[in-house]
């Protein structure tokens, strides 16, 4: 949906069609990064709160787990997904590979301090991880390696915001 939104933003007279940004919270953070790995007229993704199966690791210990996203929310994901729920550590590639794929536009995560669901910290460790391609194709990446302080911008191609509060888009 996110593409088909794009394919008429490129040719509407009054947007700069090399200024578009995707963004979307939760589930919706999901489609955001995916639409951004998959399309290259978005020159901005914002996920936010993506978790498991969008911005956090699913190999991870923390926060939502494959077998529990794919339980809870059955539809959002192909069945291939579902091989892995007792076995995340078999995924073949995990979050960051697709924020590598966005390489080199900038992405800015966005998460909460109470929203331990999501894994704040997991969602920085895939950035850092994607910082590699990032450089690889000459793009500045993360430019940090700690998160910053809640309430601080990030502010690098690979950027981060923690805020204090829960799981919701806020302003």
């Amino acid at each position: 949906g996110l593409q088909r939104a794009v394919d008429y933003l490129e040719k509407d007279q009054d947007i700069d069609n090399q200024k578009i940004a995707v963004v979307g919270h939760s589930r919706l953070g999901k489609a955001a990064m995916l639409a951004g790995a998959f399309d290259e007229r978005i020159a901005l993704v914002i996920p936010l709160q993506a978790g498991c199966g969008g911005t956090s690791p699913s190999r991870g210990k923390i926060g939502e787990s494959v077998k529990r996203i794919n339980t809870s929310f059955p539809h959002w994901f192909c069945d291939e997904f579902k091989k892995f729920n007792d076995e995340p550590e078999r995924l073949p590639f995990d979050q960051h590979s697709l924020m590598a794929m966005c390489a080199p536009r900038p992405i800015l995560l966005s998460c909460a301090t109470e929203d331990t669901w999501a894994n704040p910290e997991g969602q920085f460790e895939m950035l850092k991880a994607a910082d590699q391609v990032y450089r690889l194709v000459g793009a500045e990446g993360i430019g940090a390696t700690q998160m910053p302080e809640v309430g601080k911008l990030m502010d690098s191609t690979l950027g981060y915001y923690i805020r204090p509060g829960k799981h919701s888009m806020t302003k």
